[in-house]
């Protein structure tokens, strides 16, 4: 299964669809993961090249699998824009022997989600919010965040590919790979 996980789209579709693209391109993506924050950009961030949320939003929506969590510029209206069935604040996604945990990162520092995930059994747990991508082992987890495709406060729009065994965190730009776990190993 070829999962791909973005966070903090903040309305940009070009970004949005050159990582689809790219990523679908030989392959499949079987299921897309957004970590919240997905249409506004919200009132501290300038305007994101490509804003153009009604766009993404009908994008995303052709999507034949996409979960959401919601983020802290997410309403109801965005769920409803975006067609999504739940747009809950934490998530538990289990996928094969894989136990994954979403929650956007507002309300949760990021020791206080890892304990949530492990409490819940989970292997890996995915954020967003800060816009600064991250991909390490901790205790028993794995911490994944994709970082954000149109706003990044580390330099670098970025996202992530979980295929074959294996976690990569990728450059949207070029798609090199910035970082990479293998699942299951330790």
């Amino acid at each position: 299964m070829r999962i791909l996980i973005i966070s903090d789209t903040h309305g940009s579709l070009p970004e949005v669809q050159t990582v689809i693209e790219r990523e679908s391109k030989d392959k499949a993506i079987d299921l897309v993961l957004h970590a919240g924050d997905v249409l506004y950009h919200g009132p501290r961030n300038p305007l994101p090249g490509g804003y153009t949320p009604a766009d993404l939003a009908s994008y995303l929506s052709r999507l034949p699998d996409i979960r959401y969590v919601r983020g802290n510029c997410d309403s109801d209206v965005d769920q409803m824009v975006l067609e999504a069935k739940e747009m809950p604040r934490t998530a538990l996604i289990q996928i094969g022997n894989l136990k994954i945990h979403m929650n956007h990162g507002d309300r949760m520092h990021e020791d206080e989600r890892v304990q949530a995930a492990e409490s819940e059994g989970a292997d890996l747990t995915i954020s967003g919010h800060t816009h600064v991508s991250v991909l390490k082992r901790s205790a028993n987890q794995i911490v994944l965040n994709p970082g954000s495709t149109a706003l990044p406060k580390d330099g670098t729009k970025s996202y992530a590919l979980l295929a074959d065994g294996w976690i990569q965190l990728k450059a949207v730009d070029d798609g090199r790979i910035l970082a990479s776990i293998e699942i299951g190993a330790d």
